[in-house]
């Protein structure tokens, strides 16, 4: 196994880096701390460790200084934990007289059962630094929690955000003009119908479909079944293709349980909710509850569920497909998820519901989707349900955001702001830019 590592180590020291484009990100890699990226496959986590490889190529080390290790390569997959100490036997024996930082950048590191032990022995190494990658929510609890002990910094990794989308397009969003408008409303159109994952941005329309067909089913089978030895496959596939339907709707267990019982499965119902953290874990599904101090209440409330990404709706055929408003909804909502994790729908006094509730710079941030506000009737609804939800908060000021409509809406106490959703994101880019 020492000899399959010093192979690996040197042929990605003997290869050039690939080329990719440069994502902006905000990682502070620390002495002593694992810099752990997180996402789903695809995501470009790989691609990132390629440009942080870079950056310290340029700056401050020689390629003798890197060992990066990919376990998906089939020379490492029966690498077993205990056995992991051979990295660092391998390392010293291709280069002994090598006395200055070393970077080891282990890439989908949740291959390999225990991990965590070797890698905390690494970091108490002087001059070590430890990059990893992982496809796995569990990476940032159970797994970093058994060993780690707070010796990571963890920085999730999604799809391109609609500004990093138009970056890759090359167009500005920062200067808004007639022109360049028109220019950012044909790349909105594209992206809300094909998504952000970076690959799929670089191959022929005809190919998108097939690829994010493939991301869905690697998904299910590899990050899923394999990974936590389903007992029942069709099941859990099932219960997948059932939530993915339900997309930014709201969904139950028990009600799911009742149709899958019908179609002949038998099951406990905690397994369904294990399920659906599988889905979760593996950054694909992404449930929210209403919002309330209490837990009971947030546990027996129906809940709703995201996807990670636009273009795998479109890929599967979803009936949902044709419901624009839902599909601007689930972009939107990972749009949020990407600068926060806790994010909740709203219920008023009366019933009425807000999709989305927040907390930024610790005040509450109400936010309605909409397709669009041009049926009298439709306006007359949002407005209720958000400005109700103003008054109970104390909220001065809630946002309605639409595929291309933008005005306000003055109420007794406050206002709504109505605003498109490529807008909304590039008023956020330049406030943080």
């Amino acid at each position: 196994m020492k000899d399959s590592v010093k192979t690996c180590i040197l042929d990605f020291q003997q290869a050039p880096l690939p080329v990719f484009y440069t994502r902006q990100h905000h990682f502070m890699p620390l002495p002593g701390k694992a810099l752990t990226l997180v996402g789903m496959r695809r995501t470009g986590k790989s691609t990132l460790l390629m440009q942080l490889i870079g950056d310290l190529l340029r700056t401050k080390a020689s390629i003798q200084q890197i060992v990066y290790l990919n376990f998906v390569d089939e020379r490492l997959r029966t690498l077993p934990a205990k056995e992991m100490g051979c990295i660092l036997d391998a390392y010293h024996e291709l280069f002994p007289d090598q006395d200055k930082a070393i970077y080891f950048f282990f890439d989908e590191i949740q291959y390999i059962e225990g991990w965590e032990f070797f890698v905390e022995r690494v970091l108490r190494m002087p001059h070590a630094r430890v990059y990893l990658t992982g496809s796995s929510a569990r990476m940032l609890s159970t797994e970093m929690a058994s060993a780690m002990r707070g010796r990571s910094l963890v920085y999730e990794v999604f799809p391109f955000s609609f500004a990093e989308y138009l970056g890759f397009q090359k167009i500005d969003f920062r200067q808004i003009g007639t022109r360049q408008k028109a220019h950012i409303l044909r790349a909105f159109a594209r992206y809300r119908m094909y998504g952000g994952f970076p690959e799929v941005l670089t191959v022929p329309d005809a190919q998108h479909r097939m690829i994010l067909q493939d991301y869905y089913r690697t998904v299910l089978t590899r990050d899923m079944i394999e990974r936590y030895n389903a007992d029942q496959p069709k099941l859990v596939g099932e219960v997948m293709q059932s939530l993915t339907q339900q997309v930014a709707r709201m969904y139950t267990l028990n009600k799911l349980g009742h149709r899958l019982k019908s179609l002949g499965y038998r099951f406990a119902k905690a397994e369904l909710g294990e399920i659906v953290d599988w889905m979760n874990d593996a950054y694909y599904f992404y449930p929210i509850t209403i919002f309330s101090e209490s837990m009971a209440k947030r546990n027996t409330n129906p809940k709703k569920g995201y996807l990670i990404d636009n273009g795998i709706i479109r890929a599967l055929q979803l009936d949902i497909f044709e419901h624009h408003g839902l599909l601007l909804e689930n972009l939107v909502f990972m749009e949020l998820r990407r600068k926060h994790k806790d994010i909740f729908y709203y219920k008023t006094l009366a019933g009425e519901e807000v999709d989305f509730i927040f907390y930024e710079q610790r005040k509450p941030q109400l936010i309605q989707v909409c397709e669009t506000l041009r049926d009298p009737d439709t306006e007359k609804r949002e407005v209720k349900a958000l400005a109700a939800a103003m008054r109970e908060l104390g909220v001065k000021v809630g946002t309605i955001l639409t595929a291309d409509e933008e005005k306000t809406i003055v109420l007794e106490k406050g206002s709504i702001q109505v605003l498109p959703v490529w807008r909304y994101v590039s008023l956020i880019m330049n406030s943080v830019g």
